[in-house]
């Protein structure tokens, strides 16, 4: 009689152990292989205006300006170094409308913990949660996935899911283009922000349409919304908000607008009563232009953005109002900040450079 076989082969079908354990493996590699093929083939346009990824040493800033291309023309980082010393970024992007600055403003108050998030409220007109989608991509698609994956299922359209969830399957055919800053992620000398060295010729000879102030306009319920969101998550995370509306020109005239501009104004009226009710300090510009001798066709590039010359009179007041409102350090002498003093030199190049090619 033959010996009983003590290792009998597994019926088939079954699913061994190791199997198992190999098939969840490799799943895990592949989960892992498309987030990288993610991060390394999306398009890295306007990247260099967010946090998500920067290097920070000191994981963390002092002051973090938000909003959309407003902010991100207006504020100058490395100039507030040179001058006050305390460290910022410009986290603002184009057309990022208020809905997706709560979520990137998230992302960056709980990763970089500042003392003063500083937002712009010209996307106070806007009545809907996702805004163009190009631009969304540029605020959400590098997000680390925890704030990501809320904002993509909370602000984008069913038939934009996928690009949003699965970047790559937007991007493989970029494998053409890629460049050294598709894989190294570096910082930008300007610190997040935006400038332009030329002067406007599209509002040349227009007048501008100015509100009075007593001119007020509630906004919709979308904006305020996740405005109260961003009031809230600042005293959840113990963030002091400042919220601000920086100048443009309006008028009926310029040609090809974003939208119906004359509304914006009586809408910056009423934020000043939203402010005042949840204790939110609240600067707008609009009142401010003849004080500031902001010109219009000297301080702007084009009707809706500053130039070099009309950031550099915001950063300056802004700078002035943040260090006498909120005693922030001056770190310019501080050893762990000596990269911050030797990227200013850098900058400072790069601007004299731009400013001695004007004709």
């Amino acid at each position: 009689m033959s010996a009983m076989n003590n290792n009998p082969s597994t019926p088939k079908g079954t699913v061994t152990k190791r199997g198992l354990m190999q098939a969840v493996l490799i799943a895990v590699l592949l989960v892992i292989l498309l987030c990288v093929l993610n991060s390394v083939f999306m398009s890295k346009a306007g990247h260099d205006y967010i946090l998500a990824g920067q290097e920070n040493p000191e994981r963390s800033y002092d002051v973090i300006f938000a909003g959309s291309s407003h902010m991100n023309n207006a504020e100058y980082p490395m100039m507030l170094w040179e001058k006050y010393g305390f460290t910022s970024f410009n986290n603002a992007q184009s057309g990022e409308v208020i809905p997706v600055s709560y979520y990137t403003c998230k992302a960056a108050v709980e990763t970089y913990h500042p003392k003063v998030l500083v937002l712009d409220v010209y996307m106070l007109y806007y009545t809907q949660k996702s805004g163009n989608i190009s631009w969304m991509h540029q605020s959400l698609d590098a997000l680390p996935a925890r704030y990501r994956l809320p904002a993509i299922f909370d602000l984008v359209p069913q038939k934009n899911l996928e690009e949003f969830l699965f970047p790559f399957t937007l991007y493989h055919s970029r494998w053409k283009e890629l460049g050294k800053e598709d894989f190294t992620g570096e910082d930008s000398l300007r610190r997040g922000s935006a400038q332009n060295f030329t002067r406007a010729q599209d509002i040349v000879g227009l007048t501008f349409e100015y509100t009075q102030p007593e001119e007020k306009i509630q906004p919709a319920d979308i904006p305020l919304e996740y405005l109260d969101k961003i009031v809230e998550m600042c005293k959840q995370t113990d963030t002091q908000l400042l919220l601000v509306a920086l100048p443009y020109f309006i008028s009926e005239d310029v040609e090809k607008p974003t939208h119906d501009m004359s509304n914006d104004q009586a809408y910056f009226n009423w934020m000043a009563d939203y402010a005042a009710e949840k204790g939110v300090p609240y600067i707008n510009y609009f009142h401010m232009v003849d004080e500031l001798g902001f010109e219009w066709t000297e301080c702007l590039y084009n009707y809706s953005h500053m130039n070099y010359w009309g950031g550099s009179i915001i950063t300056e007041h802004l700078g002035a109002y943040l260090t006498e409102h909120y005693a922030l350090p001056d770190r310019r002498d501080d050893p762990a900040y000596a990269h911050w003093n030797h990227d200013l030199e850098a900058y400072n190049r790069q601007v004299e450079e731009q400013l001695n090619g004007i004709e």
